[in-house]
């Protein structure tokens, strides 16, 4: 059974195109720093640029050099990561190729198997909580990897199948909101990769088990009874004539597959060799199926999950929009208030280069602290950047592996840049209301830019004047935490007064000072025995752990009192010994952590009292063996004479701020 056509949409999105006008240009040759933008078209299960034509209908590259090294057959089938094919009742193909993706990528990680619900993604998917696309049927309308991966970042999964199970025709399966964020699998979504080459689409395939392919699928799949399996090749571009209506799992591939093999469905393709794919037709062997190499696709794409460790998640878009901005250069800032006392862990965003480039370089940075009424979400005080290349498009999820720490009710700010290393366009999206897509947001959520040097402009606000148009807001990022543990002791229990875990086995790599080692001991094979900590299996040889109390901090050249003006930035540097395992510098201004690192950058805009620490991964300060905390301090007395303020301001206004350095 094959996915229904929402011909609607599609006609919807193409009237929606045609009258922005100047937001569809040509893409083809533009790579400026000036505002460009476009829109993506949705076809059934189909995305895809509307401003890249080329690109219509185009599948991996069967007929070019191959510059990578394969084997001749590979089916990851083969290394068990493949569960038994199932049947779709609905047009939900899209699910079943998305989980079958994770699937396959979990065994490939090391997980073992695991059966996810279709049912769950597919409804929470096309049913978002305040905003985003509204469809008319859940189960028939169709959707794709990338909505699926939007979702799935969003937390709303990735759930069990035994807890929600497939949809029959049979069954009037419905959810609750409640049973929304159900991530009851112990996995969450970790990325997405848009593929375009066939030698990147076999790799990625090699190391991650499995991917997503989609196509127009007209009904000449055809059994080649020499071959015992079913063929599929039409050799219908992706175009208005034949729009793409289903998708599959790609599970490997086979170079000596002759052309020939597919005149069972009526053409034959120009090229051996095809892709081993995994239907959800008939729900057993006969799903194990050969796609031709020269069958047009319309996208060719992965999933990748990761362990949940996540203790609560930040957006102001839940799902992907089809809108975006395309410069030389772009960056994004969102602004967000910590909830809780947390520790940002993770940021996940999109980079999208329209498959042009293999370098495009990321930057992050986060800013701490804004004050109430922040004009830029550079107001902050900057404590952490961060800088890699990704090498596809797609979303990618960065670990922040420096202690960040935020506090309830401050608020933080994460900006993300993107640049390709040729000068080919970068697009980021955003969103914009149409028709049965509506979003919702505020001023001051998100920012953009297309030149470093230009100040951020507030995509709800002030975007519209910049591009023409109305109805804007958001742009993505996930910003993921976890929870900064706050001890709580009763009857004996120590437990996190936040989220409830349990801290009673902590070893010395995780805390500092004097901490007692709760478990009780195992008993080896030798009849020994053995305490080991429950954190990081360490062997624990006795309950009390000895403080480290060799390490030591302080700040280079600190004269105890530091005199500034009005709007200087102070830069402090920190120097470390014996710094054990596992411990890092973590900096605090007013009491409050500002910073991780040997260096810290400050706006001075009052009297300020800072102090830097040695701690643990969880933000404990080590102490010494005479229970004092590790660390150095120095008072900030900040001059804030009238003609001093008047100075500040402007150098603030101009981004002329001196830098000190101590």
């Amino acid at each position: 059974m094959k996915s229904n056509i929402s011909r609607k949409l599609m006609c919807v999105l193409l009237a929606v195109m045609l009258a922005a006008g100047a937001c569809t240009p040509a893409f083809a040759g533009i790579a400026d720093s000036k505002w460009h933008c476009g829109r993506l078209i949705y076809e059934g299960n189909s995305i895809r640029h509307s401003v890249v034509p080329e690109y219509y209908g185009v599948s991996p590259d069967a007929s070019g050099y191959s510059e990578k090294s394969f084997p001749e057959k590979y089916n990851s089938a083969d290394e068990g990561a493949v569960n038994a094919p199932e049947a779709q009742a609905f047009g939900d193909c899209w699910a079943y190729a998305s989980v079958s993706t994770l699937e396959a990528n979990a065994v490939k990680q090391g997980f073992g198997e695991q059966h996810f619900s279709k049912s769950h993604l597919c409804w929470f998917t096309m049913t978002p909580k305040k905003e985003g696309l509204k469809t008319n049927d859940v189960w028939a309308d169709g959707g794709n990897y990338m909505l699926a991966a939007f979702a799935l970042s969003n937390l709303e999964g990735i759930a069990n199948q035994a807890d929600y199970p497939n949809k029959t025709a049979d069954d009037s399966l419905k959810f609750k909101e409640s049973d929304r964020f159900n991530r009851a699998s112990g996995f969450i979504v970790d990325g997405a990769a848009t593929l375009y080459d066939k030698d990147d689409a076999k790799e990625w395939i090699m190391k991650n088990g499995a991917a997503v392919l989609s196509y127009c699928e007209d009904g000449t799949c055809t059994e080649n009874t020499q071959l015992g399996s079913y063929m599929i090749y039409n050799g219908f571009l992706d175009n208005f004539l034949h729009v793409s209506n289903h998708s599959i799992t790609v599970i490997g591939w086979d170079d000596t597959i002759p052309a020939e093999a597919f005149s069972v469905c009526g053409k034959t393709p120009n090229h051996n060799g095809a892709w081993i794919v995994k239907n959800s037709w008939y729900g057993d062997e006969r799903d194990i199926m050969y796609m031709s190499y020269d069958q047009p696709v319309s996208e060719f794409g992965g999933l990748t999950l990761r362990e949940d460790d996540v203790y609560r998640n930040y957006t102001h878009s839940e799902r992907g929009t089809s809108n975006y901005l395309y410069s030389a250069y772009a960056e994004q800032a969102d602004v967000f208030t910590a909830q809780a006392d947390e520790r940002i862990s993770r940021v996940s965003f999109v980079v999208d280069s329209f498959g042009q480039s293999e370098k495009i370089k990321v930057g992050i940075k986060i800013y701490k602290a804004l004050p109430d009424k922040y004009s830029s979400p550079l107001d902050g005080t900057l404590a952490g950047t961060y800088s890699l290349t990704c090498t596809h498009d797609g979303l990618f999820s960065y670990e922040i592996k420096d202690f960040i720490g935020v506090t309830k009710g401050e608020k933080y700010a994460v900006a993300i840049s993107y640049e390709e290393g040729d000068g080919h366009n970068i697009a980021l999206q955003y969103e914009q209301d149409f028709n049965d897509a509506k979003y919702v947001s505020g001023n001051g959520e998100s920012y953009v830019r297309v030149r470093k040097t230009d100040a951020f402009t507030d995509t709800t606000k002030d975007l519209a004047k910049a591009i023409g148009g109305s109805g804007i807001h958001n742009t993505f990022v996930q910003v993921y935490t976890k929870c900064n543990h706050t001890v709580r002791e009763t009857d004996g229990a120590r437990v996190c007064a936040q989220c409830g875990k349990d801290l009673s086995e902590i070893c010395e790599k995780h805390t500092g000072g004097y901490w007692r080692v709760t478990k009780k001991p195992t008993v080896s094979q030798d009849g020994e025995k053995t305490c080991f900590c429950s954190e990081c299996a360490t062997v624990i040889k006795a309950e009390t752990i000895p403080a480290l109390g060799k390490a030591k901090v302080n700040i280079v050249k600190n004269t105890g009192a530091y005199k500034a003006d009005y709007s200087d930035i102070l830069k402090l540097r920190a120097k470390a010994e014996y710094l054990p395992e596992g411990y890092h510098i973590d900096w605090y201004v007013d009491g409050k952590k500002a910073a991780s690192g040997e260096e810290i950058r400050v706006l001075c805009e009052k009297d300020m009292d800072i102090a830097v620490y040695v701690a643990d991964a969880n933000g404990t300060i080590l102490k010494n063996a005479a229970g004092k905390e590790i660390g150095d301090t120095e008072k900030v007395s900040v001059n804030r004479g009238l003609f001093k303020l008047i100075i500040g301001w402007f150098r603030s206004l101009l981004g002329t701020n001196k830098l000190k350095e101590q």
